[in-house]
């Protein structure tokens, strides 16, 4: 099942409600919450068991009565790749989790062997959508094996963490056009601030614009850490958090997996202007026969009046591509209901991950 919506990563959870798991999945469902992400394991270990009796089977329960997704996260350190994944697969098996999610930071640096090993040991055993949770700029962390564990990611979850500053929406957008580099068939759903440290913390408008960034870039969803800090310490930004008015589910977000031709054609058969101008690099650039669009908002500009006039109802089909990682050429076609078959010859170049330059060419056949 696809991500869509708020979610918060919970730690430990005897601290969160006092440990209740129907207390943590109502507070959960009041504040509009559609997933939680608990921790499940920490190196080869199980995590939050206590005295023998492990806290996370009764917190997916509740909160799966209540319609939330579950997904268990897990601090891996590279000492035991091996040990480390076969605790990965031994909790994904016993638990009802609905996505796995690697957290990976400063141990795993320098450790390229290891997390191959642990990466060859888990990719094909999972039955479930798999995630990264790590740094926001790769480029700060050049000794993080980010090609090992990025390429076979369904989601990437970076700690977009603005500590000590008050820009949240750039940081988010720098730290996606930093990531896309490694894998642009990702969904990214970025992690936010909700802690504070020692005199700084994050502001109500600062949580809303980490929001509404997220939105205007297309993702479908968001992240925050951590639950006992934020309703202990930061009341006020969790209620800033339940109020925003996240839209629900449309049929805009594009399954894991695919390439940019085919999340392309999948969108534009979603007649989603926002949703389409949201796969371009803010700069791009689209050339069409008759006009060249500069810049997100008149790309989205042409496609609300492609998709009311030229192509209103119409059904896309991509018919051939080539190319990879950098650069594609497609042939399309597209019928309208009762209407004469359109067909185009498109180009597109990538940049960070989406599109940079887009050639479009189409005619009636």
């Amino acid at each position: 099942m696809a991500l869509h919506g708020k979610g918060m990563f919970i730690w430990k959870v005897r601290r969160c409600e006092g440990g209740d798991p129907e207390a943590i999945a109502r507070v959960a469902a009041q504040a509009g919450l559609t997933h939680i992400l608990v921790k499940v394991a920490d190196g080869i270990y199980k995590y939050n068991v206590v005295r023998g009796r492990d806290l996370v089977p009764p917190l997916i329960q509740a909160l799966h009565r209540r319609g939330i997704q579950v997904w268990g996260w897990h601090y891996v350190y590279g000492n035991d790749p091996i040990g480390e994944a076969n605790r990965a697969l031994q909790r994904v098996h016993e638990l009802d989790l609905d996505g796995y999610v690697i957290n990976a930071e400063d141990h795993y640096k320098g450790k390229f062997r290891q997390a191959r090993i642990f990466m060859n040991r888990l990719v094909g055993r999972l039955s479930l959508p798999l995630g990264l949770s790590s740094y926001r700029f790769p480029e700060y962390h050049p000794d993080f094996p980010w090609q090992e564990f990025m390429p076979p990611m369904d989601y990437v979850m970076p700690q977009v963490y603005w500590l000590l500053a008050h820009n949240p929406g750039e940081q988010l957008r720098r730290s996606l056009r930093q990531l896309r580099r490694y894998n642009s068939r990702a969904i990214y759903v970025p992690t936010g601030s909700m802690y504070r440290i020692t005199n700084w913390r994050p502001s109500a408008a600062e949580i809303r614009e980490f929001m509404q960034t997220a939105l205007e870039e297309g993702l479908p969803a968001v992240n925050f850490w951590e639950w006992y800090w934020a309703r202990t310490q930061l009341p006020d930004l969790w209620r800033v958090m339940a109020e925003f008015p996240w839209p629900p589910p449309d049929a805009v977000t594009p399954p894991p997996g695919m390439d940019p031709v085919d999340r392309l054609a999948w969108l534009w058969n979603r007649h989603d202007a926002q949703a389409v101008a949201a796969q371009y690099h803010p700069g791009a650039v689209l050339v069409t026969a008759s006009r060249v669009y500069v810049g997100r908002e008149n790309i989205q500009g042409f496609y609300t009046q492609w998709f009311q006039n030229t192509m209103q109802s119409a059904h896309f089909s991509v018919i051939t591509k080539t190319g990879h990682e950098d650069r594609y050429r497609f042939r399309w076609i597209a019928q309208r209901p009762g209407d004469r078959l359109m067909r185009g010859e498109d180009t597109l170049n990538m940049r960070d991950g989406l599109i940079g330059y887009h050639y479009h060419f189409e005619t009636v056949i």
